[in-house]
């Protein structure tokens, strides 16, 4: 003969297995992860002087080329292509020192 179960234990039961279907459900959710900190971008320091081609010579900029600082008479066309190519793109120069030998080199 079967006994009959109490409703107390069949609520019991019921609410149990939602409980635990719930559980499972919120498990298997995505969970938001936090996003990394974003890493620091390294950027190259502005050089002293920016050396490029002003109306066919050779002339100097502050590093990050917004200024002119000096115009030379000297033809850039007078430089081998890889030079000229140089100073169509700039050349950085972190000295006065080097700015000197560059512009020897140039006039020489």
């Amino acid at each position: 003969m079967m006994k009959k179960r109490s409703p107390r234990l069949l609520a019991l039961f019921s609410a149990a297995a939602l409980l635990m279907s719930g559980a499972a459900a919120y498990s298997l959710e995505e969970k938001e992860v936090p996003a990394a900190a974003p890493q620091p971008v390294e950027t190259a320091p502005v050089p002293a002087y920016l050396v490029r081609e002003l109306n066919g010579c050779i002339a100097v900029f502050s590093g990050d080329g917004a200024d002119l600082l000096r115009r030379t008479d000297y033809p850039a066309a007078a430089l081998p292509l890889a030079d000229r190519q140089g100073l169509e793109a700039g050349i950085p120069v972190d000295s006065d020192e080097a700015l000197a030998m560059l512009l020897e080199d140039y006039q020489s």
